[in-house]
């Protein structure tokens, strides 16, 4: 289990394919890589180490940042605790979204 502070500092980047896969990073370098986007870098350039299609196209691929390591619960964020209605590619910029349900009810009420 992660601390508060541990989570605040932590990103789970998480790219959509056929399967979810995640990379969890620190906040600064969720923000050093997004400020790259303007110029030399995307998404797709990370290394996904569990990464079950490498070689899928980049067309049916998008990509969302939740708040501190989602890992266990990245299917529930994706689908409805966090649900991202907009398609982000891997030269997009992206938002770091709430990952916790109590900003879920929140959001809702």
């Amino acid at each position: 289990m992660t601390t508060t502070t541990q989570t605040e500092q932590l990103v789970t980047l998480v790219r959509q394919r056929l399967v979810l896969e995640e990379v969890v990073m620190t906040k600064e370098e969720f923000n050093a890589y997004n400020k790259r986007l303007d110029s030399d870098f995307y998404w797709s350039e990370l290394d996904w180490k569990d990464s079950q299609f490498p070689e899928y196209c980049e067309e049916q691929t998008y990509y969302t940042a939740y708040e501190g390591d989602v890992t266990s619960f990245t299917d529930d964020c994706v689908s409805w605790l966090s649900p991202d209605d907009d398609l982000y590619s891997c030269y997009d910029k992206l938002k770091i979204r709430k990952s916790s349900l109590q900003n879920y009810a929140q959001a809702i009420l």
